[in-house]
């Protein structure tokens, strides 16, 4: 266990944050950004992208307030989105 926490930190410290802020369809959003307020939802928390990342765009997010992401609300998000799966 705690040779996992010293390479997530590791991690953290010595991680490249460019495949965070150079998404591409996220760096420029003027062909899909509403002009009204909008919030964001992530629709795979803590899979592939976690909820807070958007923030690093100034891109409000619904679930980007929460410290834990209840199964039921990415179950919910998962499948209305992804029904094949």
């Amino acid at each position: 266990m705690t040779s996992f926490k010293i390479s997530h930190l590791l991690q953290t410290l010595e991680g490249n944050q460019a495949q965070l802020t150079s998404i591409p369809n996220l760096v420029n959003r003027d062909s899909w950004e509403p002009k009204k307020m909008y919030r964001a939802v992530t629709t795979l928390p803590y899979v592939h992208f976690h909820p807070n990342f958007l923030w690093s765009y100034g891109i409000d997010t619904l679930d980007g307030y929460t410290n834990l992401v209840l199964k039921i609300f990415v179950d919910f998000w998962h499948y209305g989105l992804h029904k094949n799966n």
